[in-house]
């Protein structure tokens, strides 16, 4: 899955794939927003991959790989997609906060990308009405077992 998933993002040279468990600094920086020096520093949350922009390299998306699929329902699927749902947001207020322009910042969103076993869901978080955090279930679709088959994600 991992060679599957770079190439996927490491194309064209504007993306680029971080794996492994990987701190998402937009993360580290919202936990570590009202440190002072008596304090010790977080770090992010760890994920299983970043998705960052390579002229900025701001985190633009994240990446969560389980094993097994459990279904909606189950444990891993539920933690995983709370733990990425809250990473999407750190990302966007990091990108956000970059952005002057209200009418562009409206349309900044991150994406998220929830894998369990065969199955993968793609989830985007967006701002709605210029102050709530929207997280929505994009599609879940059954994971390709070829690269040329990939077209259709």
């Amino acid at each position: 899955i991992w060679g599957f998933i770079e190439d996927l993002f490491n194309v064209g040279g504007i993306l680029s794939y971080k794996r492994g468990e990987v701190n998402s600094a937009a993360s580290s920086s919202r936990r570590n927003s009202d440190r002072t020096l008596e304090i010790r520093q977080n770090v992010g949350r760890k994920m299983d991959g970043i998705i960052y922009c390579n002229g900025t390299q701001k985190e633009l998306g994240a990446v969560e790989i389980g094993k097994t699929d459990q279904g909606d329902t189950g444990t891993k699927a539920l933690l995983d997609g709370r733990k990425l749902s809250k990473v999407l947001k750190d990302m966007l207020d990091v990108l956000s906060l970059k952005c002057r322009k209200e009418e562009v910042r409206k349309d900044i969103r991150t994406y998220g990308f929830l894998i369990s076993g065969t199955r993968i869901e793609f989830l985007s978080c967006s701002i709605f009405e210029g102050r709530y955090y929207r997280i929505t279930r994009e599609r879940t679709l059954d994971f390709p077992a070829r690269k040329e088959n990939a077209s259709r994600l």
